[in-house]
Parts: C-alpha cells; sequence; structure tokens
C-alpha cells in the first residue's frame, strides 16, 4: 500500500527524448534532456499539471532548432508521441497559449530554413524515442548504433518567447536572426 502526504507536492519533471535518423547521411543521433526548470514553472502555472503535450511539443522544438541548418530545405518523417501535439504541428495553431507559442516558434525556424515535415503519431511502446526520455539513452544508441548527443540547450531569447502571456513580434524578430546564424 501507497500513502501519499496530502502535504508534498509531486515532482513533475519534463524529460523528453528524440531519434533522429537522417536517411541522407546516414547519421543516428539521439537527444535528450529536460525542459528548463524555469520554463515547466511557468507552464505548470499557466497550463496546469498536465504539460505532457507541451513537454513532447518542446523536444520537437528543441530538435528542429539543432538541426535547423542541416534540415535546411528538406522533407522528413516525424513520429510524435502525443495526439494534441502532433495535430497543433499539423495546424500550425492551438487554443492553448503555451502549445500555439511553441508552433509559432517552429514557424519562425521555418521561416528561415524551411524543413516539409510529415507528422505523425506512435504509441509509447513502439516509440524508441520513449527510451532516451526515461534515462535509457545508452540502450537505444546500442540498439541502432546511434551517436548520444545529450540536451539541447535553447538560446534565452527563445526561452523568453516561450514564456510570454501572447505572441511578441519584437522578440519573433530577433528569433528570426538568431534562426539564421
Amino acid at each position: 500500500m501507497v500513502t501519499v502526504d496530502q502535504d508534498v507536492k509531486p515532482v513533475i519533471v519534463g524529460s523528453w527524448g528524440a531519434l533522429v535518423i537522417d536517411n541522407q547521411t546516414g547519421q543516428r543521433h539521439v537527444y535528450h534532456g529536460t525542459v528548463p526548470d524555469r520554463l515547466l514553472e511557468y507552464w505548470l502555472q499557466h497550463v496546469g499539471e498536465q504539460v505532457i503535450c507541451e513537454v513532447e511539443m518542446y523536444a520537437y522544438v528543441c530538435v528542429r532548432w539543432a538541426c535547423r541548418k542541416q534540415w535546411a530545405a528538406r522533407c522528413g518523417l516525424c513520429f510524435i508521441d502525443n495526439e494534441a501535439c502532433r495535430m497543433s504541428l499539423i495546424k500550425r495553431s492551438s487554443p492553448s497559449t503555451a502549445m500555439f507559442l511553441l508552433v509559432c516558434l517552429i514557424s519562425i525556424i521555418d521561416t528561415q530554413t524551411p524543413f516539409s515535415a510529415w507528422m505523425e503519431r506512435v504509441p509509447s511502446p513502439a516509440n524508441p524515442a520513449d527510451l532516451p526520455s526515461r534515462h535509457k539513452a545508452d540502450e537505444l544508441c546500442r540498439m541502432l548504433d546511434a551517436v548520444d548527443l545529450g540536451d539541447i540547450q535553447l538560446p534565452a531569447s527563445l526561452l523568453s518567447f516561450l514564456m510570454s502571456n501572447r505572441f511578441d513580434p519584437k522578440l519573433a524578430e530577433v528569433i528570426r536572426f538568431e534562426a539564421e546564424d
């Protein structure tokens, strides 16, 4: 039997993982990390305790940012482990401000380094990227002969953009220039 102390708040950690297989270069990379504490706290205050959709989208944003130049003017197939996240990526919109800003960030990156992606759903048991999100990146790397590239640190301007209460066009312009670099 498990007893839960009503006065102790559960600790929520936004761990994420991703697997990138580049058929053009033959490279296989594994990424994994956690959502920065200040961003996770912001989401918990504004979205509530159900932030799995935001965490899933954050993983895509991180990988899209890290691979923006490599994927420029290319097409890809992306497997997303959350249907609400997948639909937001397809529609490029969301009624949730947090999700909308994540989608806007991806669109800003796409204006500088276009990437056309087909988004498909993959449930956790069939998703190899589930392993690094559960701190088992080494296992996935051994299985697929992949290289562990670890965490992706987003620039402060991107995190500030994601912690806005609405779309900030001036900050979006800063991000657009950063995406070119």
